[in-house]
């Protein structure tokens, strides 16, 4: 929670409209005043910058299981990989 105290997030007009959408920049002030700064062209889940199945399926269950819990959540994910059309 001390940590969270510290971090800021800021919009960018310039940055919500640049081309390819989706980026952003991280940016991180040290305490001998180092800042140390990336900018993500392509952000993870993006076409230019695809997740893997298994990053997928991991995301896909942890937004479901609280909803639905951890069982019900398994076995939707699972169905859902494991459907044939």
């Amino acid at each position: 929670m001390k940590l969270r105290e510290k971090v800021q997030l800021l919009g960018d007009d310039e940055l919500t409209n640049a081309m390819p959408s989706r980026q952003g920049i991280v940016e991180i002030v040290l305490r001998n005043g180092t800042t140390l700064r990336y900018h993500m062209k392509a952000v993870r889940g993006t076409a230019e910058n695809p997740m893997t199945r298994a990053e997928v399926a991991a995301k896909a269950y942890d937004l479901i299981a609280p909803v639905f819990g951890r069982t019900r959540a398994r076995r939707l994910c699972d169905a859902v990989w494991n459907w044939k059309s």
